[in-house]
Order: C-alpha cells, then sequence, then structure tokens
C-alpha cells in the first residue's frame, strides 16, 4: 500500500471525524490523534486499519441513528402541514357523490368522492378559535362540484378523534364550500385518489393527554426564531376543557423537552429561584435557537385579556384555570426555557403543529354547585385525610375526591380524569390511603395514586399469575399488600359457577399481586380487613346466613380461623374494628326496616380467642361502621348508624349514648351517620352525607365542620382520551 494511499486515508478520515457532531467533543479529537499517530504500518496492517475504520465508520454512524431516534418523538404520519393547499382540475364535468368521515388510525380523514375528475378545490386554514356555526376551522371549497348527492356520512367504529363536524355551509353555481370542525387545530395532508376519484383531507389525531416529560422537535436545521406566545382556554362538554399554550417559530419547531415538576418554584440559569401563582409547575426548554429580544415577540391571550393578567417582556399572568404564569428563566447561549405555574398538578398533551408547539393543560369544569355527598373518609395522621362522594347534575351522577390537609377544616376537590371512575357511582367503590401521597382506590377495579389523589392509574405492573376482579376489602402495610376479591363467575367441575371470594397478596406495595398460597376461611359476599401492624391483622366476612373471622399473626403467611361471633339472624351488615393486637369488637346487624334493626356486639380482649356478649346496643339506626379510640379517660367504642344518631360507649360496649354537639345529635337531622375513624388514639372523624366531625381528645369533645367546604361548585373531568397515569 502507497504512502500517496495512506496520506489519503488519513486525509478521509480526518474529514470523516469531523463530521462527526453528535458525539461528545472529546471522541472526534481522539478519533483524529489515533489517525495521526498510526506512524507507518506494514500492507497487512493497512488493511487491518482500514477494516477497522470501516466497522468503526458504521458503528458511530448507527449510534448516531439511534441517537437522534431517542431524542424525541418523531411524526407518526408524512405529508402533514399547516399550510393552504390547491389543486385539481379547473373545469371538469363531475358531480360529488358524497361526503364521508371516518377513522383512519393515527388520523381522521374526509373523503370527497367524485363521478368524474377531480374539481378545482382550496383547503384553507380558518380562525384557530371559530366553530363551525362559524365557520370551522378548515374551508374546503369545490369548483362546479354542487352539493353531496348522497349527503355527509360519519363512520361509527372507531369514530373520529379530532373531527367533531363536517358541514356544508354555502353553495353556488361556482362553489361548494365545506366547513370541518376540530376538536382542537391539526395540521392535515390533503391526496388525490383514484377509482374512483376522491379527494382526501387526512389530520392527525390528537394525543393522549399524559403527565409525564415529553421531548420532541426539529433535530435538523436552524438556529430558530420564536415570534409568537399564546394563551387562550379551549374545549366543551364533549371534547373536554384545557388551557392551551402555543409557541410558534419562523421556520419549525426547535428541539424542546416538557418538564412536570410539584411545585411553582423553578430555578433560573443563574441559580436564583422564582416562585410563579400556583401550586405546581411545567418547565420548557428549547434549544438550538436564536437569542433574540423577547419584548418584540409579546404574548397574546385569545378573547382579551382577564382584568387579574399582568404582562411584561419576560412574565405574562393570564391566570386561567390550569395556566396562572409564564415567565422567562433562561434566553441565552442558544437556550430559551420557561416556567409555567399551574393551579393544580395536571397531565397534559403536546403536539407540534408545523411552526407552532402547541400544549394543553387539561381543566376541570364546574358540573354542579350543590352538597358533596360524602361516602366514605380516608385519614393518614391527624391533618391529612380524603373524602370519597359524588356530586350531581340533571340525571348525571359523577364521584368525586376531596382532601384536607389542616384536619378537615377546609377540602380541596381532586376530580377523576378516568371516566371509568368519575361516571361509574352505581358501583361500590372505596379509599385506602397508606401516607400523605399513596391511596387506593378499589371495588370494580384497582387504581393507586402517588400524589396525593391528584392523578390515579393501574399499578405498574399487574397480578402476576390470575386477571383481577373486583375487590371487597384491601389492605397495604409498607411492602405486604392483601386483599379480599369478590365472588365471580368461574369454571367448575360441573361448568360454569360462582367461586368464593379469595386472598390475594403483595410483597411490592401492592404493584403485583397473587393468589394467597395458604387461604382464610371467607364466608361471606361481603369483608372486611383490620390490620394493627405489618404481621398482626383479621377478615372478617359475613353474608345474611353466616359469618367468619380469621387472625394472621406473621404477615399473612398462615391464617388460623376464629369461633364465628356473629349469630346467623345478625350477619347482614358486620363491622370489626381492633384498638390493638388484643382488644377487638366486633358488631352484628341483621335485617333492617322501619328505622329498626336487631344487633349484637361482641368484644374480645385476647385478639379474638375468647368473646364476651355485650347486652343493650341501641335498636334503632342501621349499621354502618365502627371504631375504638383511647382518651385519657379509658377507651371509648365509636357506633356510626343510618338513620340514627353516632353512638359512644366508655364502659366497653355494656351500655351506649348518643353523641351530642351543640345540644344536637350528630347525625340525628340526616340521614344518618355514614362513617366513624380514628388514625390514632385521640385522632377522629364522623361523617354524614353532608358534614364532617372531627375530634383530637378521643372523642370527649367534637367540632362539626362548617357545610360550605363541603359544597360550591364541583369540577369533573369530561375528556375520554385522558391517559390517567401518575408523575414519575
Amino acid at each position: 500500500m502507497s504512502n500517496g494511499f495512506e496520506k489519503d486515508l488519513r486525509d478521509h478520515l480526518h474529514r470523516e471525524a469531523a463530521k462527526v457532531n453528535d458525539l461528545p467533543s472529546a471522541v472526534p479529537s481522539r478519533i483524529r490523534r489515533g489517525i495521526d499517530s498510526a506512524g507507518r504500518f506494514t500492507p497487512i496492517q493497512q488493511l487491518a486499519l482500514v477494516a477497522t475504520m470501516v466497522i468503526f465508520a458504521a458503528a458511530v454512524g448507527f449510534l448516531i441513528v439511534q441517537l437522534k431516534g431517542a431524542r424525541g418523538p418523531q411524526p407518526a404520519q408524512s405529508g402533514f402541514a399547516c399550510t393552504n393547499r390547491s389543486g385539481g382540475y379547473p373545469n371538469p364535468s363531475a358531480n360529488l357523490r358524497i361526503v364521508r368521515v371516518s377513522a383512519q388510525g393515527g388520523f381522521d380523514r374526509v373523503t370527497f368522492e367524485f363521478d368524474g375528475p377531480i374539481p378545482g378545490y382550496q383547503v384553507e386554514q380558518a380562525n384557530s378559535l371559530a366553530s363551525i356555526k362559524t365557520g370551522g376551522f378548515v374551508h374546503v371549497s369545490l369548483q362546479h362540484a354542487g352539493p353531496a348527492a348522497a349527503g355527509i356520512v360519519t363512520g361509527n367504529e372507531p369514530g373520529p378523534q379530532v373531527i367533531t363536524d363536517v358541514s356544508q355551509f354555502s353553495t353556488s353555481e361556482q362553489t361548494t364550500v365545506f366547513g370541518i370542525d376540530l376538536l382542537t387545530p391539526a395540521c392535515n395532508r390533503v391526496s388525490q385518489l383514484q377509482n374512483p376519484p376522491r379527494l382526501v383531507v387526512d389530520f392527525v389525531a390528537p394525543a393522549a393527554f399524559s403527565c409525564a416529560a415529553v421531548p420532541g422537535g426539529d433535530q435538523g436545521a436552524g438556529p430558530f426564531t420564536l415570534t409568537g406566545i399564546g394563551v387562550q382556554p379551549e374545549g366543551n362538554t364533549q371534547s373536554g376543557f384545557y388551557d392551551h399554550l402555543a409557541f410558534s417559530f419562523d421556520s419549525a419547531v426547535p428541539p424542546y423537552a416538557v418538564i412536570p415538576q410539584d411545585s411553582a418554584t423553578f430555578t433560573r440559569y443563574n441559580g436564583t429561584t422564582v416562585t410563579l401563582l400556583g401550586s405546581s409547575g411545567v418547565r420548557l426548554k428549547f434549544g438550538n435557537v436564536r437569542n433574540s429580544d423577547l419584548s418584540k415577540v409579546g404574548w397574546s391571550m385569545a378573547g382579551g385579556e382577564p382584568s387579574s393578567a399582568k404582562t411584561s417582556p419576560t412574565d405574562f399572568t393570564p391566570n386561567l384555570s390550569m395556566i396562572k404564569e409564564v415567565a422567562v428563566l433562561d434566553n441565552s447561549q442558544g437556550t430559551i426555557q420557561f416556567g409555567i405555574g399551574l393551579g393544580s398538578a395536571a397531565c397534559f398533551r403536546v403536539t407540534e403543529q408545523g411552526k407552532t408547539l402547541v400544549i394543553d393543560f387539561q381543566t376541570a369544569t364546574p358540573v354542579a354547585k350543590v352538597p358533596f355527598k360524602v361516602r366514605q373518609l380516608s385519614f393518614v395522621d391527624a391533618l391529612h385525610g380524603w373524602a370519597l362522594g359524588t356530586a350531581s347534575k340533571g340525571q348525571t351522577t359523577y364521584l368525586v375526591l376531596a382532601r384536607t390537609t389542616d384536619g378537615g377544616a377546609t377540602w380541596h376537590y381532586l376530580p377523576f380524569e378516568e371516566q371509568s371512575i368519575a361516571n361509574a357511582v352505581g358501583t361500590t367503590w372505596r379509599i385506602f390511603f397508606t401516607d400523605t401521597q399513596v391511596g387506593w382506590l378499589y371495588g370494580p377495579n384497582l387504581y393507586v395514586t402517588r400524589d396525593g389523589g391528584t392523578t390515579w392509574a393501574a399499578p405498574p405492573s399487574g397480578p402476576v399469575t390470575i386477571g383481577l376482579p373486583p375487590l371487597l376489602a384491601l389492605s397495604v402495610f409498607g411492602d405486604s399488600g392483601w386483599a379480599v376479591t369478590a365472588v365471580q363467575p368461574c369454571t367448575t367441575a360441573t361448568g360454569v359457577g360462582s367461586c368464593p371470594p379469595h386472598l390475594l397478596v403483595s410483597t411490592d406495595g401492592g404493584r403485583g399481586w397473587t393468589r394467597a398460597t395458604q387461604q382464610p376461611v371467607i364466608a361471606g359476599t361481603q369483608a372486611q380487613i383490620v390490620r394493627v401492624s405489618h404481621d398482626i391483622g383479621w377478615i372478617l366476612s359475613w353474608q345474611p346466613d353466616r359469618s367468619s373471622l380469621a387472625v394472621t399473626r406473621d404477615g399473612g403467611d398462615t391464617w388460623q380461623s376464629l369461633a364465628t361471633p356473629c349469630a346467623p339472624e345478625t350477619s347482614l351488615e358486620d363491622r370489626m374494628a381492633a384498638l390493638d393486637d388484643m382488644r377487638i369488637w366486633v358488631v352484628c346487624g341483621g335485617q333492617p326496616g322501619a328505622g329498626m334493626q336487631l344487633k349484637q356486639l361482641i368484644t374480645s380482649t385476647d385478639g379474638g380467642r375468647h368473646w364476651t356478649y355485650q347486652p343493650n346496643l341501641p335498636s334503632s339506626g342501621y349499621v354502618q361502621s365502627l371504631a375504638l379510640s383511647a382518651p385519657t379517660s379509658g377507651p371509648m367504642g365509636w357506633l356510626a348508624m343510618a338513620r340514627g344518631p353516632l353512638y359512644a360507649s366508655t364502659d366497653d360496649g355494656r351500655t351506649w349514648r348518643p353523641t351530642n354537639l351543640a345540644g344536637t345529635q350528630v347525625g340525628q337531622a340526616g340521614s344518618g351517620v355514614i362513617e366513624v375513624t380514628f388514625t390514632d388514639a385521640l385522632h377522629g372523624w364522623a361523617a354524614t352525607s353532608t358534614e364532617i366531625f372531627r375530634t383530637s381528645d378521643g372523642g370527649l369533645h367534637w367540632t362539626g365542620v362548617p357545610a360550605a367546604p363541603l359544597e360550591g361548585e364541583i369540577p369533573v373531568y369530561h375528556q375520554s382520551t385522558v391517559t390517567a397515569s401518575p408523575k414519575p
């Protein structure tokens, strides 16, 4: 191999190394040093060098492709643009046969079918705020085509996602104009197809809402110049409501990252911090941009700015339902960063629409000015608790969650984003929180929250060996989880039948569930789990003619059946409470009627090995909930009654008296008390359907929470495309 060839090879490799801009800065220089240090080689060594360099160059090329592909999502379809289009034959002799609207998988399609050559057409972008009543988002004008002979037909299964309406809103001898109304502004692709002649307009379907970080943008050309920023509220009751934030550029959307965070406090490029309006936030980063004077860019808000809005070159305060404030955090060295202060933690949808990046923050819309009707309480300490309940508007009833961080003095509504939860009020849902962030919603399905109830999702990994059926009861204590399934149809030796409830266990904090190796006796169709520690707990189960009670003292590895405390005639509504691993109470309720119910109280001081039957339970009211507290004066028992007051006992359940607050029996005036619960010996809460009461001295004194915190406009999400996933 000649010295000239060797020199040419080195020069070529130098040039290729200089092109490798996607690698870390030190790598190309090392490649050059390696080339220069080669010295003189034998022919065999030179051939080996050539082969090695070829393989290395191929590997580098492959690596660059992979790195570029990993930077962010690429456009799902090619040919889409947010520009006006035109084409067709100027003077055809063709009539419009039919207009079809359909979903095509990843995009929606409007098809104009003709009986001859495609006439001249124009596809024009209209005002992004317009509705079909005022002209639609997109106009399609057809020359000399006339109206659609067979009308406009929309497919049903599945229906379009982004197209909400197609209407012919003007026609003349010369031109027929159609308006296409969209759920959100979307780029389009126009195609001309034959056999039969068709003009096709496709629209990219909207992305799902998510709560995770989103990267993207044009990784190629640039730098790019920011030309405008817009904010506006959008949506309706069919599509959902959201606050719309748009960033427009001169040629394309530059590389970006949308990163959610738990607070509205941001760190600037110089290390200082700034706290924006709101309680949550999102950081938006743009790269490969020109750092121009942002005072020349300006902010805009459709419909005019609210009276509370404030504007400066680097800060905009629209104070919308979700977007409270947008501020510039960095504008230097080819980077622009924004902090977005949000009214609360929210999922968002990111779309690239030609030269504009659009971020939609999902908001809720008020549906009712009626009392929030409480169904259940869950508290984890003296301050943090949740109330599960319902709110109604017209014929629709929604499931709603409320949260308190001050012991119940004030409440904040947390609407469920997932419609299968929010609208499923005819089923039995229950909540169980383990700490201020992690909680479980169970019943027909199982969901978990890791942000205090703001967002919910199915557990990251499902059951290992079974499909998860509906659940009657659930308890998670550290990494140990127990769940009792409902009665389910199943295949038996004699055919299809009903399988009784059984116990599921989790060893990873509820992420995965399997059927317990040893099954406790679960005799009924209802169940309650009472747990006082990681290792010690009971499962009480009942139905109208029988009940069962099982205990474990080794974390659920083994279970022991205890003597059944409730007689068959008092096994319709049973409840259990435990003060510690030895002192437990069970109340048994029979058939209710006319405000009366046969009841029996059984107490134990040795964990259920022996029982004492207590007389004198009040016959009025229906059993709802049982709790124990330990004020300084001695243990107390609490019994919540539907169609009755909150009863208290200070003598181990032998006698009972109604609880009074300002001379009024708690729960007596309405439908009764639905629940009583304690987080420790002193702090407890009791709830009717419209009021909540609290105590901090074990029940010696109770304070009523004013009705106002549980009233007002109840927010509910309508968006059906939301992905209810917790923040990472």
